[in-house]
């Protein structure tokens, strides 16, 4: 059902009303004393007795967000014809026209009109449009007798209206008159006609229109642009109107009612439908509309494209733009308006109730986002949760982060809101509700090297590169934001595991002839939430010819001709490239192959790594890695 917003002044508005109400719409007619006979039907709405201010029309017009605008506003008013044209979208905009017998305005679209009007009569014309289309006032029956004119002082305007059949004697070079002056001069010469162009100033315009009316004479307004349809045209256009769908994301707050904005409970009062989850729904006491429990964004993209509402609204809690989607939802949304009402977040509400700047704070989702690189990075985060938050606070106790501290807010602005502060250690494993806010503060912050315990990967029976040796491969390696990157022979994917967190951006293929490294990988990913890792079993050689090529690779347990491989991989393509290997004959040949091939940034490291392990009541140093590792940056193009 469309919506008609009517301002009404005409006669024709009555008839114009009667023919609307027939149809699938509603009218609300607008007027500050409504004179006449309107039906009374069920779809028209009158609304009377306040001022047509611009800010009355304007409020009224956001309010209803009709799909058209009618202006059946009578000419004398020409001030609320300039405030609805100012506040109206002009594409949704409708000028009626009067049309009757005897009518006191006529529009007339050329002077060649107006002249063809006055031909059929013999009684004097009054033109006020001076020197503008002069030239045809010489087709003008008895034009010396009947034409008069204002016409400004200069004898070059005067032999122009003489040589066009007006009389000197009947040109008026007072422009600034009066209505009073004005009535005057139209009692004096017995004027029948006034003739004015929609061009002139609108306070002129109704001053001309008031001293016709006193008159009694005919006012006609030269309008080629007025274009204003008849009631019947205005009929024809409303039937055509292909009502705008309009989808309303509604940030409903916190989760207590009292949070909501006057904004969003305005554009739920005006759906007719409200989507979100049943929670939220109740919790936020929608009752008196059509409602539909759904969850993901698919499903609520789903029932809009496959349902028809004039107007839906769909709720989700706080900041609408903030880890929900929105941004490819509404992208997805083709052929609708999707109007964004924000709430107060759960973010600025905690950060209230803590009383800290979150400016240059981030936000995360745990079930889709990496918290380990968010929290390492960053001194201020906040983590949303779906009831995961003692595996969150493990994952950053377990990591290094036991001493980050730490806030677990429970059931945020309700009646039994819950806030937890400490230290991780100290808050993990506690009893939480699953509607849970977290907030981490890192004074340590910074671009981590290494976010990988050893003791927090999944190892099996494949090999793992020592902790330190990952983290001269994350220095060396350099990684950037949406990046291909392979990690050949991946092993259990330790290496994948730390590239995934440190650039979470990019895209990540872990590569080993090793089944078990398959699972090994993807098990180790989901422990940490990354879902940027495509793990693939097979020879490396054989494997990248279907895959993009890499922008960086490491290569870290490969048994096949290593040389030979970064020839495939580098041919044509400019890499940076990574390779730890434990044979000097290699390590050799890469370097002589980077130099051949003027690569950039050559490097050749021999790195022998210690560790202490305890053996009864002391300490033994025994040897945890022995490598070779080359890099360098560059293009080999001669295979």
């Amino acid at each position: 059902m469309s919506r008609v917003m009517l301002f009404a002044g005409l006669n024709e508005c009555i008839s114009l009303c009667e023919k609307l109400s027939k149809l699938d719409v509603i009218i609300d007619v607008y007027a500050e004393n409504l004179e006449g006979n309107y039906p009374e039907e069920s779809n028209i709405y009158i609304h009377t007795g306040e001022k047509l201010t611009k800010d009355y029309i304007k409020a009224e017009y956001d309010k209803f967000e009709p799909d058209v605008v009618i202006d059946g506003v009578h000419i004398a008013d020409v001030t609320i014809h300039e405030y609805i044209k100012e506040v109206v979208v002009s594409k949704k905009y409708i000028k009626l026209k009067e049309v009757k017998e005897n009518l006191d305005v006529a529009y007339c679209k050329t002077m060649d009109d107006v002249i063809t009007m006055v031909n059929r009569t013999r009684s004097n014309v009054y033109f006020t449009t001076g020197i503008k289309d002069i030239e045809k006032f010489a087709n003008i029956v008895d034009s010396r007798k009947r034409v008069f004119l204002d016409l400004p002082k200069g004898n070059s305007y005067l032999r122009l209206a003489a040589a066009n059949g007006v009389s000197l004697s009947r040109i008026n070079d007072i422009l600034d008159y009066t209505e009073e002056e004005l009535v005057g001069i139209i009692n004096d010469n017995s004027i029948k006609y006034i003739v004015a162009s929609d061009d002139e100033s609108l306070a002129r315009l109704k001053m001309m229109y008031q001293a016709s009316k006193d008159t009694n004479i005919i006012m006609v307004i030269v309008s080629a642009s007025d274009g204003s349809l008849d009631v019947d045209e205005v009929v024809s256009r409303v039937k055509a109107i292909d009502a705008v769908k309009q989808v309303y994301i509604i940030g409903v707050g916190v989760g207590n009612p009292k949070n909501m904005t006057i904004e969003a409970c305005e554009a739920i009062d005006k759906c007719e439908i409200i989507l979100g989850s049943e929670e939220l729904i109740k919790g936020i006491g929608i009752d008196n509309k059509e409602l539909h429990y759904a969850y993901s964004a698919s499903e609520i993209e789903n029932f809009v494209s496959s349902h028809y509402y004039n107007r839906l609204a769909v709720v989700t809690q706080g900041d609408v733009c903030l880890l929900n989607g929105i941004a490819e939802f509404i992208k997805n949304l083709k052929g609708y308006e999707v109007r964004i009402v924000q709430g107060v977040s759960s973010i600025s509400y905690l950060a209230a109730r803590l009383g800290i700047d979150w400016t240059n704070c981030v936000a995360v989702d745990s079930r889709t986002d990496n918290v380990l690189k968010a929290v390492a990075e960053n001194k201020g985060v906040f983590v949303f949760t779906d009831g995961d938050t003692n595996d969150v606070l493990n994952l950053l106790k377990n990591n290094g982060f036991e001493n980050v501290a730490a806030c677990v807010a429970e059931r945020l602005s309700f009646d039994d809101e819950k806030i937890t502060t400490g230290y991780v250690y100290e808050v993990a494993n506690g009893e939480y509700d699953s509607l849970t806010v977290m907030y981490f503060e890192n004074v340590s912050y910074g671009k981590a090297s290494s976010l990988v315990s050893d003791d927090n990967l999944i190892k099996g029976s494949l090999p793992m590169l020592n902790k330190n040796l990952r983290a001269v491969l994350m220095r060396d390696l350099d990684l950037r934001a949406n990046e291909v990157i392979y990690d050949i022979g991946s092993g259990c994917g330790a290496m994948t595991v730390e590239m995934a967190l440190l650039s979470d951006k990019s895209r990540i293929y872990a590569i080993d002839n090793d089944e078990l490294a398959l699972d090994l990988v993807e098990r180790n990913c989901n422990m940490y939430t990354i879902n940027n890792v495509r793990a693939i079993t097979g020879d490396a050689k054989s494997v990248i010819k279907d895959l993009p090529k890499a922008d960086a690779v490491l290569v870290e347990h490969y048994y096949g001709d290593t040389v030979e491989l970064i020839k495939q991989i580098a041919f044509e393509n400019k890499v940076r490239i990574v390779v730890v290997t434990s044979g000097f004959d290699v390590a050799y040949k890469l370097i002589d192959l980077m130099h051949k091939n003027y690569f950039e940034e050559i490097e050749l490291k021999q790195i022998n790594i210690t560790e202490g392990q305890n053996f009864g009541s002391g300490t033994n140093l025994v040897p945890a890695e022995n490598c070779f590792v080359i890099k360098g940056i560059g293009a080999i193009e001669d295979k």
